[in-house]
C-alpha cells in the first residue's frame, strides 16, 4: 500500500509541471522574439557639395572671385604679397575689381580649349592682367587646394619681360600700323558667324583685302587676361568673352615664319 501512493504522487506532480525544456518552448510560443524587418538598401542620394568643396573650373571661380568681395576676401592665402607690399589679414585687402566695369573679358590662349571650358583640369593657373596703354602687366597666381582655388601672390612686370612679349608685340604694331596689318591677314579671310533668323545656324563668309578696314584691335583688348600660355605651339587664340551678356567672339593667329598672321575670326555674339 506503501508503494501504492508513493507512484501515483510522482503520476500527479508529473502531469502538473512540464519538463524544463516544454516549458522552455511553451515560453518562446508565447512571447516570440520581435524580429526587425530586414533594411531595404536605397540608392545614395545625389547631392551638391558645398561651394568651399566643389570642383570648380578656374573660370567659374574667377568670375565669382571678381564680382564677390568677401568671397575674393576669403579667397586668399594670407599673408599675401601684393606687388611688393605684404597683406597680413582680409581687413587690409582692397577690392580688386579686374573686369567688372567692361562687358566682357578679353584673353589670351594658345589653343582651342580654354579656360571657360569645364574640363580643364589645371591645380595652378598663372593670370596676367595686360596693359598695352601702360606697358604694364599684373601677375595673379593661384593654386587648387583640396578642391578651393586660393590667390597666393600678386607680382608686377614690364610687358618687354613677358614670356609672351614677341606676341604681345606683334599685337601692338599690328594695330598700330596699318600697311603691317593687311600684310598680316590670311585673305579672303574666313568670318564665321550666327543667322538669328535661322535658329542661329552657323553662317560662313569671307573677308577680301579690298573690303578690309583697319583695327585698332589692341583697344579692344586693353586688361587682355593671359592664362598659362604654352609659347611652343603655333597658334594664339584671343577671347572676347562676354560679361552677363551674349559677346563670343573668337580671333586666331598662326605662327608664320618670324611673325603671325590672322586666320580666322568668329563671331558667335547672341
Amino acid at each position: 500500500m506503501k508503494y501504492i501512493s508513493i507512484i501515483i504522487f510522482i503520476l500527479i506532480n508529473a502531469c502538473q509541471k512540464p519538463s524544463s525544456k516544454e516549458e522552455h518552448v511553451h515560453t518562446i510560443e508565447e512571447s516570440p522574439i520581435e524580429i526587425s524587418q530586414p533594411i531595404a538598401r536605397e540608392e545614395p542620394v545625389e547631392t551638391e557639395p558645398s561651394e568651399s568643396h566643389q570642383e570648380q573650373p578656374f573660370m567659374q571661380f574667377f568670375s565669382q572671385f571678381m564680382w564677390d568681395k568677401e568671397f575674393q576676401k576669403a579667397s586668399i592665402k594670407y599673408p599675401i604679397h601684393v606687388n611688393g607690399q605684404e597683406v597680413k589679414t582680409p581687413a587690409e585687402w582692397s577690392h580688386h575689381a579686374f573686369y567688372t566695369s567692361k562687358s566682357y573679358i578679353p584673353v589670351l590662349q594658345n589653343d582651342t580649349i580654354t579656360h571657360f571650358d569645364q574640363d580643364v583640369t589645371d591645380d595652378e593657373v598663372k593670370m596676367s592682367v595686360i596693359s598695352f596703354k601702360e606697358d604694364y602687366v599684373e601677375n595673379y597666381f593661384f593654386l587648387k587646394e583640396d578642391g578651393n582655388w586660393k590667390l597666393l601672390a600678386v607680382t608686377e612686370q614690364v610687358i618687354d619681360s613677358l614670356r609672351e612679349v614677341e606676341f604681345i608685340n606683334f599685337l601692338k604694331r599690328f594695330s598700330s600700323d596699318s600697311a603691317f596689318q593687311v600684310q598680316h591677314i590670311q585673305f579672303p579671310l574666313p568670318n564665321y558667324g550666327v543667322d538669328y533668323d535661322n535658329d542661329y545656324e552657323t553662317t560662313y563668309d569671307s573677308i577680301p583685302s579690298h573690303n578690309w578696314a583697319h583695327w585698332e584691335l589692341t583697344n579692344k583688348l586693353e586688361g587682355m587676361m593671359s592664362l598659362n600660355v604654352a609659347t611652343l605651339s603655333p597658334y594664339r587664340k584671343i577671347f572676347l568673352r562676354g560679361i552677363e551678356n551674349g559677346i563670343y567672339i573668337q580671333y586666331t593667329f598662326i605662327r608664320s615664319g618670324d611673325s603671325w598672321r590672322l586666320i580666322k575670326i568668329e563671331d558667335y555674339s547672341t
